[in-house]
């Protein structure tokens, strides 16, 4: 059984992102998991198995780890991390490039160089990080983003009772979960949102580099972080699924995983002209000066809506699971090892 050693980047508890959802598909196909959890706050040391063979752990060395019987593959997601790479002797280096290191990531590039060289495998999470780093090494794989295609698939019909801090009128709702972030285009939804006061915008999700939520309008409703097991009872009741970032460097290098988890429900997504979204045939797109047809857009898109359109948009999702990108990364590290 390989092992991929995960050191200290992020902390495993906090949200459920790209690293967790990939780790817990591969140790489904037969990779032991090491998962180094970043948290300053924590105290004391502990090693806990979430899954079998997947650990988490915190303030321990994972070379002393029982079940690691011979070097790891190494996975590094964050450039800056490339000054510690002698402290993880691996058998293997995986450098999965998962942003584009401009704008809110411009910090990513201490790193990224010794990353492109050192790496034996990068894999790239969209086509522009592709491109990219195709440009300084031969073994890049394209691994987009993907989704936990059976949770989110549950909020394709009404299970539950409509949660406690939605609206409560019969608008339609326009929903955002994610970072609630600098990259989002605020002016975009706010002249949205003040331009159809009957549609009724709700964003959940964490302030990242933000000291408070920036929209202020009647219609528009912040409702805070919720657990990862609790999105899908919110996004049942989204009538639209929105993606309303800026277009610039930064995010037309993102591949959001929320794309593939609203299609995953069978959700109608409107999104900015960013590239990934543009590139994706089932994501409607919308420039961020056009927010005064948003209103009409909408009512044409849930008249056009269907049970067929919303099938081939769970198909679509299914094929695009986590399952599906754990195949791709299984194929490249087999392909790599098999040569040594």
């Amino acid at each position: 059984m390989e092992t991929i050693l995960y050191p200290p980047t992020i902390n495993y508890y906090l949200s459920y992102q790209r690293p967790q959802q990939l780790f817990k598909a591969l140790n489904k196909i037969g990779y032991r998991i090491i998962f180094c959890n970043y948290n300053p706050e924590e105290r004391t040391g502990y090693l806990k198995e979430i899954f079998q063979d997947f650990f988490v752990c915190s303030k321990i060395n994972p070379y002393k780890i029982s079940k690691l019987d011979k070097m790891p593959i190494l996975w590094i997601t964050y450039p800056p991390f490339a000054s510690y790479l002698e402290q993880y002797p691996n058998k293997l280096l995986v450098f999965d490039a998962i942003d584009e290191t401009s704008d809110e990531f411009e910090s990513w590039q201490s790193g990224l160089d010794i990353l492109r060289r050192k790496s034996d495998i990068i894999f790239a999470s969209s086509k522009k990080l592709y491109n990219d780093n195709k440009l300084y090494k031969d073994n890049v794989f394209l691994c987009q983003n993907g989704t936990d295609y059976e949770y989110f698939s549950k909020a394709a019909e009404i299970f539950s009772e409509k949660p406690f801090d939605m609206p409560r009128n019969n608008n339609i709702i326009v929903g955002y979960y994610g970072a609630i972030a600098t990259w989002i285009n605020w002016a975009f939804v706010y002249n949205t949102a003040a331009c159809n006061p009957d549609i009724d915008f709700i964003f959940i999700g964490s302030l990242f580099n933000m000291s408070r939520f920036p929209v202020r309008l009647p219609n528009v409703y912040y409702l805070g972080k919720k657990p990862y097991d609790k999105l899908i009872n919110y996004l049942q009741y989204f009538d639209i699924c929105f993606i309303p970032f800026k277009v610039t460097s930064m995010t037309n290098g993102c591949n959001p995983i929320k794309m593939y988890e609203y299609l995953s429900a069978g959700k109608i997504v409107i999104a900015t002209d960013f590239a990934e979204a543009a590139g994706c045939e089932f994501i409607n797109t919308i420039k961020s000066r056009e927010y005064v047809m948003f209103g009409r857009i909408v009512k044409k898109l849930i008249d056009e809506n269907n049970e067929d359109i919303k099938i081939k948009r769970k198909e679509f999702a299914k094929n695009n699971s986590w399952d599906e990108r754990a195949k791709i990364v299984d194929e490249a590290i087999k392909k790599y090892l098999n040569k040594m």
